[in-house]
């Protein structure tokens, strides 16, 4: 869809509201490790632990800590994720503070002793980094987890992006711990689209952070033999549906709990948290309901479709559980709201997905109750098994969206899964995505580097977003999973801007392209025919840059080599190039200076022996001095 095609409408255009970040520490963390941070800073006594992806990472870097002395909290390594689950528990009916995490099918073989947990009101947290949880072998991205466990008796909270990750994560004591409600909380957060991804954040000290979670008062404690309890006997019939109604009122008091602790953390932070955020709504005529990483590119395409007049919103669900019932009902009903569109990233098969279905009967049942109109209401299903969502598959809802509003008649069929059918298209436009030719700088710089396992790709995209972030800029980095074995292609991403990243797609029409092994070239041949007009092609590669362009046809473009691999086996005699073409692209680009980088990589490897960290500090060096420029 090129972008002269895109929807316009008859509201004064306008540009995006401005942003209130907050304050604190910045930093460069993925979200598996702002998450892991949050952690440490908390201290809890216990945590138990069994890995699978995307979570493993997490509970790596807390183990880090673990093993530095950082934290006093006793680790337990189980055999099983029931076995983690198990052990936490025990461990809460005992007195003490508690976490885990997990993702997908860890969480369905702990899903007994879970629901223990809600039950028995421990105030426990887990981290839940969500993973594709259905039939299919599939490690990515998904809800399908997080809706398995829904009516655990557990309080459940999603994050759009790291930062929101490491908020949720402290908060998220507060929240169980709360003497009104004394639940769990699962804290979601979107795997590799978040956990994986690098990016700025803001973090408070160890201090702060500690103050703000404050003191643990057990309540609960089986070993005070003063006063016995039983924790977990059986319940007969009788008293079921009795201790079922508690929670129950537990439940409805948890909003106001959430709202209360959100509003004191946002007087810390300044980043305020209630039950849901409504972006661009006192007016909006079309909006999107959505929870976790996929708001972030639907903030982007409102900010677009409302520069070119047309009334477009969001409103971001943070908290699933308890559902928001009456802060949703005061958004989207009595104003301009005309058609909404729930997105689902896991679908309930024969009927809509799981925000689309709840979303329905509450407003269906306040207007019953209360009289209004009800919008026009469908459920796109995006994201399963971690396809990925772009601006143009956003755009396309928003289009089906403005089509309702202007009178067409619904399909008697609400629910659709988008980017099947050719329902969706990858790119929004011929030429670099939303990149608005009237601003002097672009909005971000896109940088894919192409690369076989092992090369480095993936670490050349983090060292390039830590050294931007450090230098006050803002930065995403990310990479693909595929086939996780040495030598098979892939692909990693960097987005560098002056302002916040908040699209979280992958890069389909990159400004730079840094080939790591030159017989991808014809693998990633779309890579290099979407390069922007303007935009740099770095090789690999002992031959020129003008052999390199009559190989692969293009025209145009600014194209660069180097003999990135011959460097690193002359410097320290491993075929991994990331560090020569890393100080190629720097010197280039013109990104940031040389020390940086190699500050940034020794701190980053400080695995690496002192002789191979010289031998790639040299690489850089000589890749900056050897970079063949095409005459």
């Amino acid at each position: 869809m090129p972008a002269d095609e895109l929807p316009t409408g008859s509201a004064p255009p306008a540009s995006a509201p401005p942003r209130e970040l907050g304050r604190g520490q910045v930093q460069a963390l993925t979200g598996n490790d702002a998450v892991a941070l949050a952690f440490k800073q908390v201290d809890p006594h216990v945590t138990a632990v069994y890995p699978i992806a995307p979570q493993t990472e997490l509970m790596h870097k807390f183990a880090e800590y673990v093993d530095q002395g950082a934290v006093r909290t006793e680790l337990i390594t189980t055999e099983s994720e029931h076995s983690a689950m198990s052990a936490v528990l025990g461990a809460a009916a005992a007195g003490c503070r508690t976490f885990t995490a997990t993702s997908a099918v860890g969480l369905a073989y702990m899903l007994e002793a879970y629901q223990n947990a809600g039950a028995l009101r421990l105030p426990t947290v887990l981290a839940l980094v969500n993973r594709h949880a259905g039939g299919l072998l599939n490690i990515h991205n998904d809800h399908s987890d997080a809706m398995l466990a829904r009516n655990a008796a557990w309080i459940q909270l999603h994050a759009e992006n790291a930062q929101e990750a490491y908020d949720n994560a402290l908060q998220a004591f507060r929240v169980a711990e709360d003497e009104r409600l004394r639940l769990p909380v699962t804290v979601c957060h979107d795997g590799f689209i978040v956990s994986h991804t690098m990016e700025r954040l803001l973090t408070l000290s160890d201090a702060e952070a500690r103050s703000f979670v404050g003191e643990f008062i057990p309540p609960v404690d089986l070993l005070d033999v003063d006063n016995p309890h039983a924790v977990g006997p059986v319940v007969l019939p009788d008293f079921v549906p009795n201790l079922y109604a508690q929670i129950a009122e537990a439940m409805r008091w948890a909003p106001a709990v959430i709202e209360e602790i959100g509003q004191e953390y946002g007087l810390l932070t300044g980043r305020h948290y209630g039950l849901i955020d409504a972006y661009r709504m006192d007016d909006a005529e079309v909006a999107i309901l959505a929870m976790g990483s996929v708001c972030g590119t639907v903030r982007a395409v409102v900010d677009l479709l409302r520069s070119r007049g047309v009334a477009a919103g969001m409103v971001k669900l943070r908290v699933f559980r308890p559902f928001p019932v009456e802060a949703l009902c005061r958004t989207l009903l009595g104003g301009k709201l005309r058609a909404l569109a729930a997105i689902d990233k896991t679908p309930d098969l024969g009927q809509g997905g799981p925000l689309f279905v709840e979303t329905s009967a509450a407003l269906a049942l306040h207007i019953q109750r209360n009289g209004g109109s009800l919008p026009m209401l469908t459920n796109a299903v995006m994201g399963v098994g971690g396809r990925d969502i772009t601006s143009a598959d956003i755009t396309g809802v928003f289009r089906q969206l403005l089509d309702l509003a202007g009178g067409t008649q619904p399909s008697s069929d609400p629910v659709y899964f988008m980017d099947v059918g050719n329902q969706g298209t990858k790119t929004l436009a011929g030429t670099n995505g939303y990149r608005n030719p009237s601003q002097s700088s672009r909005h971000p710089l896109k940088i894919v580097l192409v690369a076989r396992g092992g090369q480095g790709a993936r670490t050349s995209a983090y060292l390039i977003a830590e050294m931007m972030i450090d230098l006050g800029q803002y930065a995403q980095a990310s990479t693909t999973y595929g086939p996780e074995r040495t030598g098979a292609p892939v692909r990693a991403y960097a987005k560098v801007s002056d302002r916040p990243i908040d699209d979280r797609e992958q890069i389909y029409s990159p400004d730079v392209v840094v080939v790591f092994d030159e017989t991808l070239l014809d693998v990633f041949q779309a890579d290099l025919e979407r390069l922007a007009e303007d935009g740099t092609l770095i090789v690999n590669t002992r031959r020129s840059p003008h052999e390199i362009r009559r190989q692969i046809g293009l025209t145009g473009r600014h194209i660069y080599t180097l003999d990135a691999t011959g460097i690193a086996l002359s410097e320290f005699n491993t075929n991994r190039p990331n560090t020569a073409m890393l100080a190629a692209m720097t010197e280039i680009l013109g990104l940031g200076d040389r020390e940086r980088i190699k500050r940034a990589f020794r701190a980053k490897m400080k695995r690496l022996s002192e002789k191979v960290l010289q031998g790639n500090i040299r690489a850089m060096d000589r890749a900056a001095r050897e970079v063949i420029r095409e005459m």
